[in-house]
């Protein structure tokens, strides 16, 4: 049952993401219009790419622990933080670039690290007491 939380927890984190993510852009200029009937199949579709993440740093803390987790999180926050922030940069100047691409990795690790420590957690809990 915990576990079915935890993943639970790590599709509510990706979705509010993905919608915070959508709020952002003029075209939706609010979070109620990000999960409204014209956006939502982006948003779910966006939540769904990062809660894959999510899923994968789970798994890899199961098979290979703490140092698998922490590889995998950085990796992954790595990749998904320089194509948001290439993506979705308004900078005309490299060091603004620069600016966004880190500041992105830096939150896709927060957000990544909040979707999936409640599973990490339980399963380094159960590991320890059998």
């Amino acid at each position: 049952m915990k576990k079915a939380l935890s993943i639970i927890w790590s599709l509510i984190v990706a979705f509010v993401f993905s919608a915070l993510i959508h709020s952002i852009d003029s075209d939706v200029s609010s979070l109620g219009a990000a999960v409204s009937s014209q956006n939502i199949l982006s948003v779910v579709l966006v939540s769904w790419i990062i809660a894959l993440p999510m899923f994968l740093c789970m798994l890899l803390f199961q098979r290979h622990g703490l140092k698998g987790y922490i590889v995998t999180l950085v990796t992954i926050s790595i990749v998904q933080g320089t194509i948001l922030g290439f993506a979705g940069s308004t900078a005309q100047a490299s060091n603004e670039i620069i600016v966004s691409v880190i500041s992105m990795i830096v939150l896709s690790i927060f957000i990544c690290g909040i979707g999936s420590l409640p599973n990490v957690y339980i399963t380094f809990r159960t590991q320890n007491t059998v």
